[in-house]
């Protein structure tokens, strides 16, 4: 090997250089391209898993399209009622339990107060 000038030292060392920058940023492409990748796969199974979703809303819209000719108008409205009245007619028969309670109540008041001296006075009457 021949000696090296000043000059060429200087340019092999630029090279070098050059070139491990040249390499570090295709690693950081790499890099950046590994992440774009992941980055697509997750949208698309992000895009399956909404594709599949609108195909069973889409199924299900169909269903209950065909069976809206079949289907009462009425049913809604009654199964909207129906709750209400058993909640009123719970409510009734609390309210008649509860009177039912108190008038008990007062007939056994009335009965015990009458009972005593009517006791007296039926054994008065019969020796």
């Amino acid at each position: 090997m021949y000696p090296r000038s000043d000059r060429e030292t200087d340019e092999l060392d630029r090279l070098v250089t050059t070139g491990s920058l040249f390499q570090d940023r295709i690693q950081q492409a790499e890099a950046a391209l590994d992440q774009a990748g992941k980055l697509v796969r997750q949208l698309q199974q992000d895009l399956r898993n909404r594709a599949d979703q609108l195909a069973k809303a889409k199924a299900e819209a169909k269903y209950h399209e065909a069976r809206k000719p079949y289907e009462d108008p009425q049913e809604d409205i009654r199964v909207a009622t129906i709750p209400g009245k058993f909640e009123d007619q719970a409510k009734t028969s609390t309210r008649q339990w509860l009177w039912g309670l108190v008038l008990a109540f007062v007939i056994s008041l009335i009965v015990n107060w009458i009972s005593s001296p009517a006791l007296h006075w039926i054994t008065a009457v019969l020796p």
